[in-house]
């Protein structure tokens, strides 16, 4: 069973905030918004359930990268949770490795946009 864990950004700290500080609050009846002590809004990213070649945990929002067995570099690729298992770790040919995130590394996001 995969555990449902988040991380939380801050763009205004520009830093992940610890979940202890995360206050979340229901407007409209339907929507969450997450915040911390300084009434900041955070962005949330989900866990995958899936670790990387080094044992990291991979988020929604990651930028993963995937090598071949020889260790050549084969693409890059942006979490979402709309991803299927399948299209982060595939078949076991590839080993994944998380090289940013689309927060701390904004220019490795728009790379991949750009190719």
């Amino acid at each position: 069973m995969k555990k449902v864990k988040y991380r939380y950004w801050c763009n205004w700290c520009e830093e992940f905030i610890e979940p202890l500080d995360v206050t979340i609050t229901i407007k409209n009846d339907r929507e969450l918004l997450f915040s911390h002590h300084n009434n900041h809004l955070l962005n949330p990213q989900q866990y995958t359930g899936i670790e990387d070649k080094n044992r990291e945990e991979i988020y929604e929002g990651d930028i993963l990268r995937c090598y071949d067995k020889s260790g050549e570099k084969v693409y890059d690729k942006k979490v979402t949770m709309e991803m299927r298992y399948t299209e982060i770790w595939f078949d076991g040919t590839c080993d994944i490795e998380i090289i940013g995130n689309i927060y701390e590394n904004p220019k490795l996001l728009e790379t991949l946009l750009t190719n």
